[in-house]
C-alpha cells in the first residue's frame, strides 16, 4: 500500500523550469498540546508501586447520547489531591496473617538463613540453628485494583556468625538483596459524575477546519497520530488500528420494542490525507454479555465526498443492557497524519425508526477567521495609527440547513464584539431563506450571509498598547421555527488578535508545503498599514513525509518591483543558514530573527520568505481554509522569473514588526517593573484546553478567576495555563510578579 504520496502540481506557465517545483504533503507529526486522556499518572514511589497515581471511576450515561462536536465533551483527567471528588486509598505491601500491616522497615528474604556458632581455634562449626521463618501476606502493589494478597514465607535477611574466643563474638552479615520489603502506596480514586463528558479517550482530534463543508460547527478527525499529536510508529510503513473514540458506559437496558437507533455522519479525507481502499473507518459495539467488542459497521477508504449518514438499529440483547459502549476506530498508516476520516452528529436514542433519517438542525459550518479585510492579525500600533478602511467589508458566515423544511435566518443572525468584557459593537446579518437539503440527506443547502463592517465600526483605536490588543466576538445564528437537534452549533466564538506580526492564515495547518528544487525561492507579499522595521519572520514548519530539519535555507526580504519581489533588502549569508525547526506543540510558530538583531525598514509592499539551499520540500505549514495564492510567489533560482503559486491555500509565514516585544531578541530593559507598560498576549483565545501567555514583563504566578471573583486555578512559574476542567464561560487571568504585584489581567473564553 502506498502510504506516502506527494501531490505534485505542475504550473501552467511557459517556462518549464516551474514544472514540479511546488508540492504539498500530509503532516507527519505535530504535538496537539495538552489533550490527555491518561487515567494513570507516572508512579512517584521508589518501590515500583502505583503510589501517587490517579484512577477514575467514570459515571454511566443515559439516553439520549448526542454530540455534534461544537463544544468539548471529552472527559478530562486532571484531578488533584485535595479535590472534593478525590479519595485516597492507602495500601501496605506486607500484612500479618490478621491483616495488620507489618512495621515500616520490615524486610525478609525467600531463602533460609542461619545462626552459626564457630570455633575459631579449631576452625570448626560447632552448631547451626535455623532462623525462624515468618508467614505473612504480600502484594507488590504494582497493579490497581489491588487483588488478593498472596501468603508468603520469609526469613530474616541476614546470617548470624557467633564466634568463640573472639573480641566480637557475634557478627550479623546482611544479605544484599531483600525479596520482601515493607512499602506503602496511595491511590487517588476520582469519582466522576459529569453527564456532559461523553468520551473516555481523546486520540481522535476535535477540530473546526479539517472537514470539507461539514454539516455543523466541529468534527472529530481520525489519523495516524496519537492524542499528543505524535505518530504511533514514526519512520515506518506500519499499518494497523490507530485512533479510537470510545463512549462512556451507557444504560441501554431497554426492550427491543423501544426502537433504539444509532446515527452518525462521516467523510473521508476532507482537507487531509486520502484513505486508500485498504484503509477503513470502523464502528464497534461492546457486547456486555460476553465482554467483547464486536464490529458493527465499516467503510473502505476513498477520496473526499460529501458527508454521508449511517443509521443502525440496536436490537440484540447482548447490547441492550446497562454498561453498553461503542467506539469508532480507523485502520491505516501509523507514521503520521495519514488516512483521514471525519465524523459528526453522533446520536444514540430511543423511540426512533428506520425512516428517521432526518437531522433537523440549522448550524454554522466554520468559525469566523478574521474581522479584518486583508489579514487575520496585524500589529496593534499599525491599526491604532491607521484604523480607517481595514474592517472586513464582506464578512461571510457559512450556514447550513439540515431539515426538510425551509429555514429563515432573518433577524436571527448577529455579531457582537467585546473588549475587556464590554460590548464594543453589535451587528445583524441580512436574513435569507435556506431551502431543505436533497432527499437523500447527503447534502445540505448552504447560505452565506454577508456583513459589511467597513462602515460604521472600527476597533477602538484609543487603546494605548504598543503591540497587543484582543477583541472577542460571538456570532449567533438561530432559526426560531425549527426544533433543532443542537443549539450549541448556532454560535461561534473568536478573537481578533493584534500582535507584533502580520498574518493571513487561521493558525491551523492542514498540510506541509514547499518547493522541491535547490536554489528555488519562496516569497509572500505583505502591504502593511504603515512603514516600520522588520526584526524577523515567524514560520510554522511541520514534518511531512520526511523529516526536513537538516535542510538549509536563507531567510530573505525583498522590496516590491511592480507587484513582484524586487531588490533583496536582507538575506542570510552562507555562514548563517537556517533550517526548519519543529516547535513542540500543534500549530506553533518559530521566530527566526535577523542576524545580529538587525532591523530592516520597510515602507509599502514588501516580501518575506527564503532561498533554499537543498532539494526537497521544506514543509511550511499550509492552511487550506484561507487562500493567499495571489500573494505567494515562487521562482526556480535567483534572478529567475516569478509567478504566483498555483495552490489554493496559505503558507504559514508571518513578518515580525519591531515593537516593545523586542525583548524576545534578548535586549535587556533596566526599567523598574512598575514603570513598564505590560503587554500581554494570551493564545489561543477562546481556548479548549491549554493556553500560552506572552508578556514583556516577567511574572511568577498565574491565577485564574471566575467572573464572580473566585480563584479556580493557579500556575507557578510557567507561561502555560490549563482550563480543561473548567466549565464553558469567561474567566480572568491575573499575572502576578514575585513581590505579589498585579502585572496584568486578561480575559479568556473557555469553549
Amino acid at each position: 500500500m502506498m502510504k506516502y504520496r506527494l501531490l505534485i502540481l505542475a504550473f501552467v506557465a511557459v517556462n518549464s523550469l516551474f514544472s514540479q517545483i511546488e508540492s504539498v504533503s500530509p503532516i507527519q507529526w505535530y504535538s496537539r498540546g495538552e489533550k490527555t486522556s491518561n487515567q494513570y499518572l507516572p508512579s512517584k514511589a521508589l518501590g515500583g508501586t502505583f503510589n501517587g497515581q490517579f484512577t477514575y471511576l467514570l459515571d454511566t450515561l443515559g439516553l439520549p447520547f448526542f454530540d455534534d462536536f461544537a463544544r468539548d465533551k471529552f472527559q478530562h483527567y486532571d484531578a488533584a489531591v485535595g479535590d472534593p471528588n478525590v479519595v485516597v486509598e492507602h495500601y501496605n505491601r506486607m500484612l500479618d496473617m490478621t491483616d495488620v500491616p507489618l512495621p515500616w522497615g520490615t524486610k525478609y528474604t525467600d531463602v533460609q538463613t542461619y545462626h552459626l556458632q564457630i570455633d575459631t581455634t579449631n576452625h570448626t562449626v560447632d552448631s547451626t540453628l535455623l532462623l525462624t521463618a515468618v508467614t505473612f501476606k504480600w502484594n507488590d502493589l504494582s497493579v490497581y485494583p489491588v487483588g488478593t494478597y498472596a501468603t508468603e514465607t520469609g526469613y530474616p535477611p541476614f546470617n548470624i556468625y557467633d564466634t568463640i574466643n573472639y573480641p566480637n563474638p557475634v557478627d550479623t552479615i546482611w544479605l544484599q538483596d531483600f525479596v520482601y520489603e515493607q512499602d506503602t502506596a496511595d491511590m487517588n480514586v476520582v469519582t466522576v459524575s459529569d453527564a456532559g463528558a461523553l468520551w473516555i479517550d481523546s486520540q481522535a482530534f476535535r477540530n473546526f477546519n479539517r472537514a470539507v463543508d461539514p454539516w455543523s460547527l466541529g468534527v472529530v478527525t481520525f489519523d495516524g497520530l496519537d492524542e499528543k499529536g505524535y505518530p504511533y510508529a514514526i519512520n515506518t510503513l506500519e499499518v494497523d488500528y490507530a485512533d479510537a473514540l470510545t463512549s462512556k458506559a451507557i444504560n441501554l437496558n431497554y426492550p427491543p420494542s423501544d426502537s433504539i437507533y444509532f446515527t452518525f455522519l462521516y467523510q473521508p479525507e476532507g482537507f487531509g490525507d486520502i484513505p486508500e481502499a485498504e484503509d477503513s473507518l470502523i464502528l464497534q459495539f461492546y457486547n456486555v454479555t460476553d465482554a467483547v467488542w464486536q464490529n458493527i459497521w465499516s467503510v473502505s477508504g476513498s477520496g473526499v465526498a460529501d458527508f454521508k449518514i449511517v443509521h443502525i438499529p440496536i436490537k440484540h440483547a447482548n447490547f441492550l443492557q446497562n454498561g453498553f459502549k461503542f467506539r469508532f476506530r480507523n485502520y491505516g498508516g501509523l507514521s503520521g497524519d495519514l488516512d483521514n476520516w471525519h465524523i459528526d452528529y453522533v446520536h444514540l436514542r430511543r423511540l426512533s425508526n428506520i425512516t428517521d433519517t432526518e437531522i433537523e438542525d440549522f448550524s454554522i459550518v466554520y468559525p469566523i477567521p478574521s474581522l479584518l479585510k486583508d489579514f487575520s492579525a496585524v500589529p496593534w500600533k499599525h491599526f491604532r495609527n491607521s484604523p480607517t478602511g481595514h474592517m472586513n467589508n464582506a464578512l461571510k458566515v457559512k450556514l447550513k440547513n439540515a431539515s426538510n423544511q425551509v429555514a429563515n435566518s432573518s433577524d436571527a443572525a448577529d455579531l457582537t464584539i467585546f473588549h475587556s468584557g464590554g460590548i464594543q459593537g453589535s451587528f445583524s446579518f441580512p436574513g435569507g431563506l435556506i431551502s431543505s437539503p436533497n432527499p437523500d440527506y447527503f447534502n445540505n443547502t448552504v447560505y452565506n450571509p454577508t456583513l459589511d463592517l467597513s462602515t460604521g465600526y472600527e476597533f477602538d483605536a484609543t487603546l494605548t498598547n504598543d503591540t497587543l490588543a484582543d477583541f472577542d466576538y460571538i456570532f449567533k445564528a438561530t432559526e426560531p421555527t425549527l426544533t433543532e437537534l443542537s443549539y450549541l452549533n448556532d454560535s461561534t466564538f473568536g478573537t481578533q488578535h493584534f500582535a507584533n506580526y502580520y498574518a493571513y492564515d487561521d493558525w491551523s495547518a492542514e498540510a506541509g508545503y514547499g518547493l522541491t528544487t535547490a536554489q528555488s525561492l519562496l516569497a509572500m507579499r505583505f502591504t502593511p498599514y504603515q512603514g516600520d522595521s522588520l526584526v524577523g519572520v515567524q514560520m510554522n514548519f511541520v514534518p511531512t513525509v520526511n523529516d526536513q530539519s537538516t535542510k538549509l535555507f536563507l531567510l530573505t526580504v525583498w522590496d516590491d518591483n511592480s507587484g513582484q519581489p524586487g531588490t533583496v533588502l536582507y538575506q542570510d549569508d552562507y555562514f548563517y543558514p537556517r533550517s526548519p525547526i519543529y516547535e513542540d506543540g500543534r500549530d506553533k510558530f518559530h521566530n527566526y530573527y535577523f542576524k545580529d538583531t538587525q532591523r530592516i525598514y520597510v515602507s509599502g509592499t514588501f516580501y518575506v520568505g527564503w532561498r533554499q539551499l537543498d532539494d526537497g520540500k521544506l514543509g511550511i505549514g499550509f492552511d487550506y481554509n484561507t487562500n493567499s495564492s495571489s500573494n505567494t510567489f515562487i521562482s526556480p533560482y535567483t534572478g529567475g522569473p516569478w509567478i504566483n503559486s498555483s495552490l489554493s491555500g496559505t503558507a504559514m509565514i508571518r513578518p515580525v514588526i519591531s515593537s516593545k516585544m523586542d525583548y524576545q531578541l534578548g535586549i535587556k530593559e533596566n526599567t523598574p517593573i512598575e514603570n513598564i507598560v505590560a503587554e500581554v498576549n494570551l493564545y489561543p483565545n477562546p481556548v479548549q484546553s491549554g493556553f500560552t501567555v506572552e508578556s514583556n514583563v516577567k511574572f511568577d504566578r498565574m491565577e485564574i478567576y471566575s467572573l464572580e471573583g473566585r480563584l479556580v486555578a493557579h500556575f507557578e512559574e510557567t507561561p502555560y495555563g490549563d482550563l480543561t476542567s473548567m466549565q464553558t464561560g469567561i474567566y480572568l487571568v491575573r499575572l502576578v510578579s514575585k513581590d505579589g504585584k498585579t502585572i496584568a489581567t486578561k480575559k479568556v473564553i473557555k469553549q
